[in-house]
């Protein structure tokens, strides 16, 4: 493979992308461009249709700041730095799961937000009109529990209050066998959070369990979303703060404009 640079990506500002022949990426963005960038997973061409699967409604994108960051490191070492778990990583490959990076130019119709709480309730509240007052009224408090052990905090509280029964991640994967009780879907969302004194302590921090349950079963930010604007990353000691991150709808590959996709070589 060359390792001149490429100037036909079509990405303003990006005049570099590729893998060289050791599986090093080699990344050259203009300074002052603004690109994003997702890395995608999956074990067909449809794996790679959207910027998430359909069933999920928001994406995690990283900027050109982070891209920048990966430069230099061989396929691998993107994905732990990025946040994927070494061991899920290592299955893959064998499992022959492929990996993609895309990068595209935000604009107007799919541009991303800071991943912080507060961008997240406005975003979601369009996506679900119907409980965008719940989200709004929940959201000073889901601020107090932004960070790495905010939602672990938040679920010992629960627990204590009688709220939940079991946690957020157990109650999702067992969703996935068989419709779960305390799966917080829209309609629960709403019956659950109807005839709350939210004006008291213990209804306002009610409010707040069933909004996170909500953006973790529903939208689908899961337990390594902190609130805070920054990605978390698993290691050994277990879970510190990664790169900025940013989110934005769900959408089609297609519709992004200008783009470039380029594959992982993950044999090397």
């Amino acid at each position: 493979m060359s390792e001149s640079p490429r100037e036909d990506l079509g990405v303003p500002g990006l005049n570099r992308l590729e893998f060289d022949d050791q599986g090093v990426l080699h990344v050259d963005i203009a300074e002052g461009a603004v690109v994003l960038a997702r890395v995608m997973s999956g074990y067909d061409d449809s794996a790679f249709e959207n910027l998430q699967w359909p069933g999920k409604r928001t994406a995690f994108v990283m900027d050109e700041t982070s891209l920048r960051a990966l430069n230099g490191k061989g396929a691998v070492d993107c994905l732990y730095q990025i946040g994927f778990l070494p061991d899920a990583v290592q299955q893959d490959i064998v499992n022959g799961r492929k990996y993609k990076l895309l990068v595209f130019q935000p604009d107007e119709s799919n541009g991303a937000v800071v991943a912080n709480y507060s961008n997240c309730v406005g975003v979601v509240s369009k996506m679900f009109p119907q409980v965008a007052l719940y989200l709004q009224t929940a959201l000073p408090m889901l601020q107090q529990y932004a960070g790495v052990d905010g939602l672990g905090e938040l679920e010992a509280g629960a627990f204590s209050a009688g709220i939940l029964t079991q946690d957020l991640t157990t109650i999702f994967k067992a969703n996935e066998n068989a419709p779960h009780p305390e799966f917080m879907t829209v309609d629960r969302f709403i019956e659950r959070v109807s005839g709350l004194d939210i004006s008291s302590k213990e209804g306002s921090f009610q409010l707040c369990v069933l909004a996170r349950m909500f953006l973790y079963h529903t939208v689908g930010l899961f337990r390594l979303y902190a609130g805070d604007g920054y990605g978390r990353v698993k290691t050994p000691d277990g879970v510190g703060m990664g790169s900025p991150e940013y989110f934005l709808p769900n959408t089609s590959v297609a519709s992004l404009g200008a783009k470039v996709m380029l594959d992982f070589p993950m044999n090397k």
